[in-house]
């Protein structure tokens, strides 16, 4: 994957949740683990201004909101408008 301009090889977990109701709104995220965690901590542990863009191999690019990123190299990030579908 691609954040915010960094290559990272890595496996990802996305998740989805739909819309209940056509006046809900749906919601995306997900995860990964980084190989060097001191590398994600040093770009990543700062205060957010403005949305991140992600791009993951085979899907459309999107941008999202770091949601926690920690010692042992895990990211956690909610999507901010469409989902990456498959392109």
């Amino acid at each position: 994957i691609t954040l915010a301009g960094k290559q990272f090889t890595t496996k990802l977990s996305l998740w989805y949740r739909r819309q209940e109701d056509p006046t809900d709104t749906s919601s995306w995220g997900g995860g990964f683990a980084a190989s060097s965690p001191f590398n994600i901590l040093k770009e990543f542990s700062r205060e957010q201004s403005d949305p991140i863009p992600i791009g993951i191999e085979g899907r459309r690019n999107a941008n999202v909101w770091l949601s926690a990123t920690g010692i042992d190299g895990y990211v956690l990030f909610i999507g901010t408008g469409p989902y990456p579908d498959r392109i």
